[in-house]
């Protein structure tokens, strides 16, 4: 058998041996294969966007890449419909600090399998990019979220959206607290899932619009903090705002009640 390979072989590798032969004789200088597809990709009108990393001999190798031009929020794929927010924001952690995560649902409350995760600085978006993330022993498939995948700035309004908020959040007495130190609140919702478990945002309604300008301008100059957990805080739009949901939660003093979860 490997008598048969040499001899298939060896009309190519003599032919190949000739053309080159011929290229050096006519002094016409013989493209590399990489070169070539570089010179393809140069003609492509699409940007391909990459992470590089530097060698200690300066060698620039690249190492991912992606179509869409690097920003601070991640589009996360391939996620496993039993993971929850907090546990998403678990595994990007180690990469910097998270602003925000959100998982896609119907319209039902069920995950769609994919979402978003967006950090605090561009730095930190980078390393989480370029890293290897597993959940529910499935690989996720991490990219930049395109422009119409980013989450822009709705126009002012007298809602607020409050992100980053911890997961475990027994009592939200702090956090009405500085709030409510602009003006009084008509409500107060947390999101919630379709088991009713906390997703890590709120909104939060002024009676008055003059009040929400003024919290929303104080806390973007200043910044909103939980201990020592940054929030993020911006204007919501009308749709983003969640449907009221009967859920259980604890009241100071242990009892139970349970109704919509607001203020």
């Amino acid at each position: 058998m490997f008598a048969q390979l040499v001899r298939r072989q060896t009309p190519r590798l003599l032919r190949t041996t000739a053309v080159a032969a011929s290229h050096r004789a006519a002094g016409t200088p013989l493209l590399a294969l990489p070169h070539r597809f570089a010179a393809l990709r140069a003609l492509s009108t699409t940007p391909s966007w990459r992470n590089e990393v530097v060698t200690e001999e300066n060698e620039v190798v690249p190492t991912k890449t992606s179509e869409n031009p690097p920003g601070t929020r991640l589009y996360i794929g391939n996620v496993a419909f039993e993971a929850t927010e907090e546990e998403v924001h678990s595994v990007f952690a180690p990469y910097g600090q998270v602003e925000d995560v959100h998982l896609n649902r119907s319209s039902d409350g069920y995950p769609r399998g994919f979402g978003y995760v967006t950090f605090h600085t561009l730095e930190d978006a980078q390393k989480a990019f370029m890293a290897v993330v597993s959940l529910h022993e499935r690989p996720l498939r991490i990219d930049y979220a395109t422009s119409k995948q980013i989450r822009r700035e709705a126009p002012p309004g007298n809602t607020l959206y409050i992100s980053n908020l911890p997961f475990d959040f027994p009592d939200d007495t702090e956090l009405r607290t500085q709030l409510t130190s602009f003006g009084p609140l008509s409500h107060l919702r947390y999101g919630v899932d379709a088991e009713g478990r906390f997703r890590g945002f709120c909104h939060a309604q002024y009676r008055n619009e003059e009040d929400a300008h003024a919290a929303h301008e104080a806390f973007t100059r200043n910044g909103l903090r939980l201990g020592v957990r940054r929030i993020g805080v911006s204007f919501a739009a009308p749709s983003e705002f969640p449907r009221k949901q009967t859920i259980h939660r604890r009241v100071p003093g242990g009892a139970a009640v349970s109704g919509p979860r607001s203020i």
